[in-house]
Formats: structure tokens, sequence, C-alpha cells
């Protein structure tokens, strides 16, 4: 395998597992029914 067929595979690695640690740890933060972009406050009782 050439170096360059080498860098770019190592590239496209990167980029999966960089995506793949984002989701999984913005997937504790998703709300089934909360109304897209919004957080839920317990102190406030409603989303914000």
């Amino acid at each position: 395998m050439s170096m360059s067929m080498r860098f770019a595979v190592a590239a496209v690695a990167v980029c999966l597992m960089g995506g793949l640690i984002l989701i999984l740890t913005q997937i504790g933060d998703f709300e089934p029914g909360a109304p897209s972009g919004r957080v839920w406050s317990p102190e406030h009782g409603h989303f914000h």
C-alpha cells in the first residue's frame, strides 16, 4: 500500500472515530420528548 493511501485510510479512520466519540458523548443529553434545541430545567420544571 502506498504512503498516500495509508494516509488517506488513517485520516478517514480518525474522522470516523471522532464522529463516534461525539455521538456517544452527546447521546446522554438527548431527551425524546424535548423540543428541538431545548433542555429541561429541573429547577423551573420546564424546557429552556
